[in-house]
């Protein structure tokens, strides 16, 4: 069990990452096309390059500190039992916020008169709600789970036990509080890093020129679908590893009772039956979500499609 929890948690979404990059470099087909005027092409391409550029550096450094997570895990696994649980938030942080530490895309416009953009901008306004809200949703299932499973362990907050009758015993690893506080710990330093991240791609300065003015928009967009698709992989795949370990536990500590009890089905091991596939759906969904925050990620961001002549348009 704790080496498929490890296989899900680190070794599989860098395996999935390195192959989308080499797909999807290949493939190169662009987020959005946009049409723009001639003027502003140049620089469009220039910012589109500056995007590319800081997306695969965060990339690589996720793929860094998750690759040197994924060592410590192996060297400490049996001493530090929850920190595979920290590893997804950690990871995601991580590259988040590099991701938000990168120089702010710029365009390089002609010299003119600048204007203000009056409009006050919030960081949950940059993505689109929906992440938002399964970000939320995610982080709630996360705590709740957290907090169920810690309040029924055993005082070491690392084993489920049960007495019935003359029967007693305990099975561990359990995430109770001493794997859910660190679990807990890691999911509020992810929201801090989306936090930074959103605030700093909607407090940069916009282009003066309205033609441009799309190009950012789509822009800040593609930056925070990156940045909340990954919050959302790390938090799902968490959610399904905790879920996945309490259930295998549950089960195994029922199974004294069943076999004493002559086969009578435990209300703990009903439980553990269920959260185990709910735990590896999530696992699953986290790493879909992954591999969407890649492909964002790597893609070319904008593809420019040539205006339509003006004679054809009036026509028309």
């Amino acid at each position: 069990m704790h080496a498929f929890v490890l296989f899900f948690l680190v070794a599989l979404p860098f395996v999935v990452v390195l192959a989308l990059i080499i797909g999807v470099v290949v493939i190169g087909a662009p987020v959005r096309s946009l049409s723009v005027s001639p003027e502003v092409t140049d620089v469009v391409r220039a910012v589109s390059r500056q995007v590319q550029v800081r997306n695969l550096a965060a990339l690589a450094a996720g793929i860094t500190i998750g690759a040197a997570l994924a060592l410590l895990v192996s060297a400490l696994s049996f001493r530090v039992q929850w920190f595979p649980f920290v590893v997804p938030t950690a990871t995601a942080a991580g590259a988040i916020l590099v991701f938000a530490r990168m120089p702010t895309v710029t365009f390089r416009e002609a010299p003119g008169i600048r204007m203000a953009d009056l409009d006050r901008r919030r960081p949950w306004s940059a993505g689109p709600r929906w992440l938002f809200v399964l970000a939320a949703t995610g982080a709630a299932v996360l705590t709740v789970s957290l907090v169920l499973i810690g309040v029924s362990a055993m005082p070491d907050g690392r084993s489920f036990g049960y007495v019935r009758g003359d029967l007693s015993g305990a099975s561990s690893p359990y995430p109770g509080f001493a794997f859910g506080i660190p679990a807990l710990i890691g999911l509020v330093v992810l929201a801090g890093a989306v936090l930074i991240a959103l605030a700093r791609i909607t407090s940069a300065g916009r282009p003066t020129s309205e033609s441009l003015r799309e190009v950012d928009t789509v822009l800040r967009r593609i930056a925070a679908r990156v940045v909340l698709k990954t919050a959302v992989s790390a938090i799902l795949v968490t959610a399904g590893g905790v879920l996945f370990s309490a259930g295998g536990v549950l089960r195994q500590a029922s199974s004294n009772l069943e076999l004493n009890g002559g086969g009578v089905l435990q209300p703990a091991s009903l439980i553990g039956t269920v959260i185990i596939p709910l735990g590896v759906i999530l696992i699953v969904a986290g790493v879909v979500f992954f591999v969407l925050a890649v492909v964002d990620a790597v893609r070319r961001p904008i593809a420019l499609v040539p205006a339509a002549p003006l004679a054809a348009s009036a026509s028309a």
